[in-house]
């Protein structure tokens, strides 16, 4: 309850302990045996925010920072066998925060627990002095960490805003975990390991690691740490400074004094417990732990300041260089008193040292706070450099300019690098061959202009895409495989196929080259369309399998027009022969029948001789296609009475092994339809005349050979069957072919020629032919030709 609630009911001596205890501009109270709130004075409301009403319902402990809760449960054990005890500790504002505050305890006989507090506060100057050095280290674009060695695993007691922009962590997340949180499955287990042998060892390191940020994105992280030691020179807590140098924007770390706010603001009423000894002695403890604290950080604030990796140098409003770190001053060549009270902008190159002056103008009147620009600067002994500069105005309490921290980050070997890449670039983008740069996930990286023309995409386009989707060879899982070899190999060259916008398949031979700059994998890809080189490769070859095709043709021929002649001139010879010796003396019957021999002989070898010259007429393209209109009825018949001449010669002709048929049997005729048709009429007769004299010379004596005629409104159907030989199975695929005969026509004569042309003049009507034969049943030939 609060003091002033019982006043009525007090004895003189209590009421002037309560005004007493109202008067003290310490914390007071009075707690029950189990901690409880039993009565507090205004102080708490003006040193912490709590209204007395709000906290009778809380016990002492449950506003204690809970790291030193089991301390304050002791302190307040002892206190009732000790009657009195002091205790140090953190104690929750009303707005959340933690104060560290002195306490004394002292019990009564009665069970209860006075407890008088007082809020630990330090210098003024040591407080702004932190203060400054925390604002210095929220200015700077490099993550900076602190982690504490006295706790299991090291946790982070400190990050800064950069730490959390670059993490996308907040900073309660943050603090308490191991810094390895970052990681992923892929961080270097090398590195890592580096880690772990300079925390064992005390000693620093840097390292490039491979991090994950919250929302789940990767980035390339340049961690530099080093230890901070106590005056005692045991190492006490680790300073860490991340750089995300994903896009190779190399901010490096920063070294800004910071600390966590330890300037309290220390109530310094003065009150008659003042005179208490006691009291004064731990007030001023107090004050020597919180001197003492921030003595600490600023010994870990400067370490970090001379231990780090990149230049730092802090200005005046004036530009004039107040102070700078061992690694400025060997990046510029010059010693700390060289460079002292000189202006910056008297290292910066001419060409940019007046853009340099204007924009730190701007920043010393505070209408910016900070800048960054790539510059260039000369050294001492006149050699220039590339330098990345972040530059941070920090401010003092006020809110006014007070000074400006610099961080100079060398980047000459980037710059040469970059301006190799654009050369480097500019001769891909002229080269004739299709160039590209690919990942090794597949990404397309970079082409250029002569593989976007070939694959018909805008080369941001292609920028888009994956490789896969103009190269279906290299499918993703084919791809993982093919990265492998390229990785042990180094290089590869294949014939593969590339896919245009239009799907389009274009045969390829490709260079590959596999590349690593910068820790990451490339493969660079030379693309040469093949086309015309197959489509050459592919006629030479069409070539020789045609010389090689004619050969064996001109082989087949001679062979074949050596035989088929030898009959018929023998024949002749005979019969020529036999007249010159003997012809006077045969009756005249004799003398016609060889004369008729000669004949057939003759007529045998020019149908053989006409075959071959109309077959290569053919083959060469020189027989002209010349369709004409024409009633096909009457042609047709025509033709049968032509071969019944024929007949008739040969029916005087004796029966041999050569003609088992010596009499041909007849051809019926028939016909429906329209007869009329624009066909080629010495192309036709070639193929009727063929096909009936074949049905003609296989078909056994009596047997009718059969010939429709067949018109439809857009095709002319000729059907010719016979009942002779028929042809094997065996046979039918190759009848069509140069010089095959069917594999039963025994002595029968013959070229093979016959349906080689039949064929080629019916693709030159581009009309279609179809043969249904059986062995022992006879042959069915239908020819079907376009009427027009």
């Amino acid at each position: 309850m609060h003091v002033n609630q019982q006043s009525s009911a007090l004895s003189p001596l209590e009421l002037k302990v309560q005004t007493f205890f109202e008067l003290s501009e310490d914390l007071c109270c009075i707690l029950g045996s189990d901690g409880a709130f039993k009565a507090l004075n205004s102080v708490w409301t003006d040193c912490l925010g709590w209204q007395p009403e709000e906290l009778r319902s809380q016990t002492w402990l449950a506003l204690v920072d809970p790291q030193d809760t089991p301390s304050s449960q002791t302190a307040l054990k002892s206190c009732i066998n000790q009657k009195r005890y002091p205790l140090q500790n953190r104690y929750r504002h009303k707005d959340g925060t933690y104060h560290r505050c002195q306490w004394r305890f002292s019990a009564t006989p009665d069970g209860d627990i006075y407890a008088i507090g007082k809020l630990a506060t330090a210098s003024p100057a040591l407080e702004t002095q932190v203060k400054l050095y925390h604002q210095a280290l929220e200015a700077t674009t490099c993550g900076i960490t602190i982690a504490d060695l006295h706790k299991p695993d090291y946790p982070i007691i400190y990050c800064n805003r950069a730490f959390e922009q670059i993490t996308g962590y907040s900073q309660a997340e943050v603090l308490g975990q191991n810094c390895r949180f970052l990681q992923t499955p892929d961080t270097d287990p090398v590195a890592v390991e580096q880690i772990r042998i300079c925390l064992r060892e005390g000693i620093s390191c840097k390292v490039i690691l491979k991090n994950q940020r919250k929302d789940g994105s990767i980035f390339w992280n340049e961690l530099s740490i080093s230890p901070v030691r106590s005056p005692q020179g045991s190492i006490t807590h680790y300073i860490g400074v991340q750089t995300d140098i994903t896009h190779r924007q190399l901010v490096e770390a920063t070294l800004q004094k910071s600390n966590e706010a330890l300037a309290m603001r220390v109530e310094t009423r003065t009150t008659a417990l003042r005179k208490l000894n006691q009291r004064l002695l731990t007030e001023l403890v107090g004050r020597k732990r919180a001197e003492a604290a921030l003595q600490e950080s600023e010994a870990r604030l400067r370490a970090i300041f001379e231990r780090a990796t990149i230049g730092i140098c802090r200005l005046d409003l004036r530009g004039q260089i107040l102070e700078s770190n061992p690694v400025m001053q060997q990046m510029l060549g010059y010693s700390e008193e060289a460079l002292q009270f000189r202006e910056f902008t008297d290292f910066v190159h001419p060409d940019d040292a007046r853009t340099e002056r204007t924009i730190y103008e701007d920043l010393a009147d505070a209408e910016i706070e900070r800048y960054e620009r790539e510059l260039q600067l000369f050294r001492s002994d006149g050699k220039g450099l590339w330098a990345h500069l972040t530059v941070s105005l920090v401010k003092d309490d006020g809110g006014e300019p007070s000074f400006a921290i610099a961080m100079i980050k060398d980047i000459t070997e980037r710059r040469t690098a970059e301006s190799a890449l654009r050369l480097t670039r500019s001769m891909l983008d002229g080269a004739a061959v299709a160039a590209f740069l690919v990942s090794a996930d597949g990404r397309i990286l970079y082409v250029n202009e002569t593989a976007a023309l070939s694959l018909g995409y805008r080369r941001s386009e292609l920028l888009r895409l994956r490789i896969h989707d103009i190269a279906p060879d290299f499918q993703p899982e084919v791809w993982a495989e093919h990265w492998g070899m390229l990785k042990e190999f180094g290089s590869l060259c294949l014939d593969s196929q590339h896919q245009t916008k239009e799907e389009k398949i274009i045969p390829v031979e490709l260079t590959e080259n596999y590349l690593l700059f910068q820790g990451q994998e490339y493969v660079c890809i030379f693309a040469l369309d093949i086309t015309e080189h197959q489509r050459a490769e592919a006629e030479a070859r069409r070539a020789l399998l045609r010389e090689q095709e004619l050969n064996d043709l001109r082989s087949r021929f001679i062979t074949t027009i050596s035989h088929q002649y030898r009959a018929p001139l023998t024949a002749i010879h005979s019969s020529a022969e036999g007249l010159g010796q003997y012809g006077h003396q045969w009756p005249v019957e004799k003398r016609e029948l060889h004369v008729r021999r000669i004949q057939v002989a003759v007529n045998q070898m020019t149908q053989l001789l006409d075959d071959v010259l109309t077959l290569g007429a053919i083959e060469s393209g020189k027989i002209p296609f010349q369709p004409i209109l024409i009633n096909l009825g009457e042609f047709c018949q025509q033709l049968c009475e032509e071969l019944k001449g024929d007949r008739e010669l040969q029916r005087s002709q004796p029966e041999n092994e050569a003609y088992p048929y010596p009499v041909l049997p007849p051809i019926r005729f028939t016909q429906a339809g329209d007869p009329t048709a624009v066909i080629d009429r010495h192309l036709l007769r070639h193929i009727l005349a063929n096909l009936l004299t074949n049905a003609l010379k296989y078909s056994p004596l009596g047997e009718e050979v059969h010939f429709h005629l067949a018109c439809e409104e857009e095709f002319a159907i000729f059907t010719i069957q016979d009942s002779g030989l028929g042809i094997p199975e065996a046979d039918q695929p190759h009848i069509f072919e140069l010089f095959h005969r069917g594999s039963n026509v025994g002595s029968l004569p013959g070229t093979g020629l016959g349906l080689s042309i039949v064929k080629k003049a019916i693709e030159l009507h581009s009309g279609e032919i179809e043969l249904i034969s059986q062995v022992g049943v006879g042959t069915t030939a239908i020819a079907t030709l376009p009427k027009c």
